[in-house]
């Protein structure tokens, strides 16, 4: 495994069974100071029972003031910056996303990483050393993959991811973003009678015969090595990691 050692990495979703954990896990191992942000209070306690080093903030990421107060609990400015954390509505099409789920989805998804990238951004400059890593989705790649403000969102963290690898090389940033298809031991949304609405359902009926959700450590697999040094001339990629979802 490649090295982190002497870098402070922040990363939000950071508690979330999935890859937020193994992510966390992965940094711990190379070496990192880890600060894990997350919504849920009874995962942060689970994370924290497993890497007492790791520094474990709740927060609600879309709130400026709480952005403020994760960072300022990094022992460290930080060096490795994991926009992880995001949310979904129903699957559904736009007339049917309510304005409170619109706004909900694009806080934690979209303004929270802008959120983060703004502040870590001038001190990663001045050092003349950073990383962030955002983790899109293939919804953010194409359309009708997902809902509509989910898959809104999606493909404005990839627009962001570029724009900040477009114009901060120049300081010794690197930003790219992963775009993860299915992932988890979780039924597929189409097999979930919860997860869309009638006509969301007709979106992704394509998707019945795709390959198999992917294991949450492969996909933090490949973010991880976005942020070592293994990665250095990789700028402004967006990564799928979908085990073809695209291709079908």
């Amino acid at each position: 495994m490649a090295r982190l050692d002497g870098r402070t990495v922040l990363i939000t979703g950071g508690a979330g069974p999935d890859m937020g954990s193994c992510l966390v896990g992965y940094c711990v191992e190379a070496g990192a100071q880890v600060v894990a942000v997350d919504a849920s209070e009874p995962n942060l306690a689970k994370l924290a029972d497993k890497y007492p080093s790791v520094t474990a903030v709740q927060a609600d990421i879309s709130q400026a003031a709480e952005v403020d107060r994760a960072l300022a609990a990094a022992p460290a400015p930080v060096d490795i910056l994991f926009n992880h954390a995001g949310v979904s509505e129903k699957i559904s099409v736009v007339d049917e996303v309510s304005e409170e789920d619109w706004d909900r989805v694009m806080g934690v998804n979209l303004r929270a990483p802008f959120l983060f990238c703004k502040r870590v951004l001038p001190g990663m400059a001045s050092r003349g050393y950073g990383v962030i890593i955002n983790t899109a989705s293939v919804s953010g790649l194409r359309g009708a993959r997902g809902g509509a403000a989910y898959t809104a969102s999606k493909f404005g963290v990839v627009g962001l991811t570029q724009h900040i690898a477009a114009t901060y090389a120049g300081y010794g940033i690197r930003c790219n973003a992963i775009a993860p298809g299915g992932m988890g031991n979780k039924p597929k949304p189409h097999q979930r009678a919860d997860h869309f609405t009638e006509r969301g359902r007709e979106l992704l009926t394509r998707d019945r015969d795709k390959p198999a959700l992917a294991p949450a450590e492969q996909v933090a697999s490949v973010a991880f090595y976005l942020a070592t040094d293994e990665a250095v001339r990789v700028n402004g990629a967006v990564l799928p990691v979908d085990g073809g979802w695209i291709a079908y």
